[in-house]
């Protein structure tokens, strides 16, 4: 339950990285079940889904980020008949207003304990290169989830659920 609920984290901090560094998570969750299949899963994890939404709804709040004002430095000098005064410092950083859902970590429990309370486990697996899963292979993973192991990658099936692929499965 609690593992669901790091690897979703993980796996949100790794795209949230790669959103602001322009790359691709090289990782994925793979929810498996042993007698699971991979629409059963995606119902499941929808289903899961929408009682979290349901179960602690969204709360926003309005945050302001800390703000330090330099120090302001006044120097004077001697030109001539006049003084000349140059002022520097006084500006003034941070401060921003956002705004954040103060319920989201609970909702992320909510919804990991929902899918450990039917069965699942969280397996985190490279991703597979979609280009060199053979299409007999993509067919057959639509069906029964299969069990993971060391040399297997995920490849997502539906918007929420995928099957792991193997090694020996891969075209070079």
């Amino acid at each position: 339950m609690n593992n669901i609920l790091t690897r979703k984290r993980h796996l949100l901090a790794v795209s949230a990285f790669c959103l602001v560094g322009a790359c691709e998570a090289t990782t994925d969750v793979y929810l498996f079940r042993s007698d699971g299949s991979v629409s059963q899963t995606d119902t499941d994890y929808f289903e899961c889904e929408v009682a979290a939404a349901r179960g602690v709804p969204q709360e926003t709040r309005i945050g302001t980020t800390p703000s330090y004002t330099t120090p302001t430095q006044t120097s004077c000098y001697n030109t001539g008949y006049s003084v000349q005064c140059q002022t520097t410092g006084g500006q003034t950083y941070g401060g921003q207003t956002y705004t954040y859902d103060a319920n989201s970590e609970l909702r992320a429990t909510y919804f990991a304990r929902c899918l450990a309370s039917r069965g699942y486990s969280v397996v985190e697996l490279p991703k597979c290169d979609r280009a060199k899963v053979p299409a007999e292979v993509l067919q057959k993973l639509a069906g029964k989830q299969r069990p993971p192991r060391e040399d297997a990658c995920y490849v997502a099936i539906t918007e929420r659920a995928g099957n792991v692929v193997y090694a020996s499965e891969l075209t070079p």
